[in-house]
């Protein structure tokens, strides 16, 4: 059925290419084409071959402007007739890039070089420049209060610094929210004084153009959205409330009207945020018995390509644990997990990954258990610096061992984290074999005997799409190409039918977004070296 597809949006413009390849295209090429496409504009008529390559390059830039292109040309002609159908030319292009054949039958990718049909890089950038997401329903969170909102249950555990609840929009279709309320023990009750009290993580996971001003006068980093990170989809000021229960949970927060031996102040801060079911720990809880290894493998996957978002924008979270990662577990495909909780978060743009650290009043970041060894036995002085590149991933590599159905691994009180060896980390017991040989580089003790983030979740991105472990940049650029443009054609089918894109999809997303042809190669070495190891 899909080949079929293929081959009506292909003879779509096959009657409009067949007249027109005798003299080339002529004509006024636009002005933003490059030296390059010129050339091949050129050659056209000599070399026919070379036609599929200019109309895959002009065929990315055009379609989201199409209205723009030059009626002259008759393909754009065909092009702008058939705008409001974007899939069909979807197809016209993917039939005449991979289903063309020349007059003796012979595929035309066959008398072509590796370098002629890497069209890799052209289909990501497509990926990277198209907003795949399915519109949130809209709805300004900001400038909101209490009352607009109506509070249902507390979601995860309470802690000193804040308590989280589910919540609907007042007289608004159900919709499900989670309402982050922060506990205020100092500041006034100003509303600008508590934005920039609470400013971090606002600055942070928000990327509206009021928190752009906190960002730039304080120089924190914005992550933008990445759909293993939470959004803060609003924030507003209140009055510190009595929730059903605040006094067996924080009672320590509230104010002296609602506790008279409370700390709190009389006004707080409020971030809506998306709202997810239960935390990793609460996933791990429900099916420890009958944990999926796939299911693992993608739970790590998320938080590796997590990292690696935080790693390209110099962040380093430094809370990573198993309540700091909310899971949707879908019974039904792969759970989407994303990293919550950037109260600790090392994120001015200024010190990068380098936090100074001359005196032992300077705060680490989350708790010991979860903390990298450099950064726990790390002893201050005049000019030190703690590293904080390469801290996260080994927070992650202690996570998998919970993901996996185990105990975190330095739980185990005969396992010293100053002077442990990889050897004697405990087998992870349910995991492939890679995976368990991943872990163990993760967890290296001196951080730069860790693999690069990247690498690392490249590697959990082949183990679960299982692709053929080849040996030649050709096949890898073949699998790359085939697996975008079959991904751009399955989100334009739920775009047009407004469906929610699966989650498995998200994560190949996530992938191909980044994907390079080097490093998946890397990856597979790293993989096929592994196993010969074993």
């Amino acid at each position: 059925m899909f080949r079929r597809a293929l081959e009506a949006g292909f003879r779509l413009l096959r009657p409009v290419i067949n007249r027109n390849g005798r003299n080339g295209i002529r004509s006024g090429a636009h002005s933003s084409y490059s030296s390059h496409e010129n050339v091949v504009l050129q050659k056209t008529s000599k070399q026919p071959e070379n036609f599929k390559t200019f109309f895959f390059s002009l065929w990315l830039r055009n379609t989201s402007r199409v209205s723009h292109v030059r009626l002259g040309n008759p393909i754009f002609s065909q092009m702008v007739r058939n705008r409001r159908n974007p899939t069909s030319l979807f197809l016209a292009f993917v039939g005449f890039t991979y289903l063309g054949e020349n007059e003796n039958g012979k595929s035309r990718s066959d008398s072509c070089s590796f370098k002629e049909q890497q069209l890799h890089p052209c289909l990501q950038d497509m990926l990277q420049k198209t907003e795949m997401n399915i519109p949130e329903k809209p709805f300004n969170h900001n400038g909101k209060s209490l009352k607009d909102y109506h509070i249902k249950e507390r979601l995860g555990k309470a802690s000193c610094n804040s308590a989280v609840y589910a919540a609907e929009i007042n007289g608004e279709q159900p919709e499900q929210y989670a309402i982050k309320m922060l506990h205020n023990y100092r500041t006034n009750s100003k509303s600008v004084s508590l934005t920039k009290a609470f400013s971090k993580e606002l600055a942070i996971l928000s990327s509206n153009e009021e928190t752009q001003n906190i960002r730039d006068e304080l120089g924190y980093t914005n992550l933008q959205d990445h759909y293993n990170v939470i959004k803060i989809l609003g924030h507003f000021s209140d009055d510190t409330p009595e929730f059903y229960d605040a006094k067996e949970s924080y009672p320590a927060a509230l104010p002296s009207r609602l506790n008279p031996g409370g700390y709190g102040r009389n006004r707080t801060k409020f971030f809506v945020m998306q709202k997810f079911p239960g935390t990793l720990q609460d996933y791990i809880s429900k099916h420890k018995d009958n944990l999926d290894t796939r299911k693992s493998i993608a739970l790590l996957t998320q938080l590796l390509e997590c990292l690696l978002h935080l790693y390209n924008k110099k962040v380093a979270h430094r809370d990573l644990k198993n309540d700091n990662i909310l899971v949707d577990d879908n019974a039904d495909g792969l759970p989407h997990s994303v990293v919550t909780d950037f109260d600790c978060a090392l994120a001015e743009r200024e010190i990068g990954f380098d936090m100074p650290y001359e005196t032992d009043e300077t705060s680490k970041g989350g708790n010991w258990l979860h903390m990298a060894p450099e950064i726990a036995f790390a002893k201050p002085g005049r000019g030190k610096k703690l590293d904080y590149s390469r801290s996260d991933e080994w927070a992650a590599g202690a996570l998998a061992y919970e993901m996996f159905g185990q105990k975190h691994p330095f739980d185990d009180p005969n396992l010293k984290k100053e002077s442990y060896e990889v050897t004697e980390l405990p087998e992870l017991k349910g995991a492939p074999k890679a995976i368990q040989r991943l872990v163990k580089e993760l967890l290296q003790r001196h951080p730069n005997d860790r693999p690069d983030i990247s690498l690392a979740a490249t590697i959990c991105q082949l183990l679960l799409w299982k692709p053929c472990m080849v040996h030649s940049k050709e096949a890898v650029s073949r699998w790359l190409e085939q697996e975008t443009w079959t991904l751009r054609f399955d989100l334009l089918k739920y775009q047009f039918n407004e469906e929610e894109i699966p989650v498995e999809k998200q994560i190949l997303l996530t992938f191909l977004r980044r994907a390079s042809i080097d490093e998946t190669m890397k990856a597979i070495e790293w993989l096929n070296q592994r196993e010969t190891e074993d």
